[in-house]
């Protein structure tokens, strides 16, 4: 082996190490990074008459599109859970734990109670004034609940148009990315980025509304609810999929 031959060996170790120290940092760095997919180093021997050496020839990401699939659809009952779980909260809040003084069922025991009494002796006074008291705290708690429960329904209709703007311009950027999918001139580290992008607004979309996604061989995906109303195909939003709420 010649000198040249040593020293082209020597300088392609140094750049597999090197590139591996670049990826074992971007991984660290990227360790808790929604959407980051570890990566890998692709190594390939060259054997020649003259050498043998080891290049870098790209990268790997560790990525399963079935789990992915599955994961993506967690999502989905997952935020779906946490919305119904927060406002059946705010709903026991409002509405009183059963058997606590104040609580709906609370005062309607009392108003009960009070229309006993007058029944057993409608002539009675107290029995009287205990009743109409009875009542009216019954009128003014229904009230109370009434414009709670009239305040949340116009918070989450202000909520849904928010999250329909919103979904509107994830499911845009999805597919712009897509489309800068089909460039077979991008770097690997470039596509790599790109399909984390990816992997990141689909999870955002499925935190809103129930998707189903299609990962395809290029790298684009398409997503459709559960139902099966398309969102995005063929690297562009589905015209009608999803539009802004009439105000």
């Amino acid at each position: 082996m010649g000198l040249t031959s040593s020293l082209t060996n020597a300088v392609s170790g140094l750049r597999v190490n090197q590139d591996s120290r670049d990826i074992l940092s971007r991984n660290i760095a990227n360790s808790g990074t929604p959407g980051y997919h570890r990566q890998s180093l692709n190594i390939v021997d060259y054997n020649s008459q003259d050498s043998s050496y080891a290049r870098s020839v790209g990268t790997n990401r560790a990525f399963n599109s079935s789990l992915q699939a599955y994961y993506t659809r967690q999502v989905s009952d997952t935020a779906n859970s946490g919305v119904r779980a927060s406002y059946l909260d705010r709903l026991q809040g409002f509405l009183g734990k059963p058997g606590t003084a104040g609580s709906l069922d609370g005062v309607f025991g009392e108003l009960q109670n009070a229309l006993q009494g007058i029944a057993t002796s409608p002539d009675d006074y107290n029995s009287r004034a205990q009743a109409v008291s009875a009542a009216q705290s019954m009128v003014e708690t229904l009230n109370r609940l009434s414009s709670t429960i009239q305040g949340m329904r116009q918070e989450t209709e202000g909520q849904i148009a928010s999250n329909v703007h919103n979904l509107n311009g994830m499911l845009s950027s999805l597919a712009e990315v897509n489309n800068r999918m089909l460039d077979l001139g991008m770097t690997e580290t470039s596509r790599a980025a790109l399909l984390d992008q990816r992997d990141r607004l689909v999870s955002s979309v499925a935190e809103m509304i129930d998707v189903r996604a299609d990962y395809r061989a290029d790298g684009t995906v398409a997503l459709m609810t559960r139902s099966g109303v398309g969102l995005i195909d063929n690297g562009v939003p589905v015209a009608g999929a999803v539009c802004a709420p009439a105000t």
